[in-house]
């Protein structure tokens, strides 16, 4: 698992409720370990916090993408995150309308 990865795991785990806190801290603690957080700038940390707020659904492939550019390290700003959501998610968007645009008009399915 990338260190990017290791964060972002760290950021969003959840105690499912049959779990209880001793069973929960354990995992915890080593995610934390793997994730370094000790050497995130600030600008990583915004990173980590905008991409972790990603949760629907609809987001993970965005959400996945985003993560995957992030690995360029620390000089990562959330300008950067941010640009390449757009970049990402935009495509979708197009696919989408394209699709709605040939259900609600099947003359352009012949071309």
């Amino acid at each position: 698992m990338s260190l990017c990865n290791a964060k972002f795991k760290c950021l969003t785990i959840s105690r499912r409720a049959e779990v209880n806190s001793k069973t929960f801290s354990s995992p915890l603690n080593g995610n934390i370990e793997r994730a370094d957080f000790q050497n995130i700038s600030s600008d990583e940390q915004q990173c980590f916090l905008y991409v972790c707020g990603l949760q629907y659904s609809k987001n993970v492939d965005v959400r996945h993408g985003v993560l995957s550019g992030s690995e360029r390290g620390p000089n990562i700003t959330l300008l950067d995150v941010i640009t390449e959501y757009h970049q990402i998610g935009n495509p979708k968007k197009d696919t989408a309308l394209i699709r709605e645009g040939l259900q609600t008009n099947p003359q352009f399915n012949d071309y």
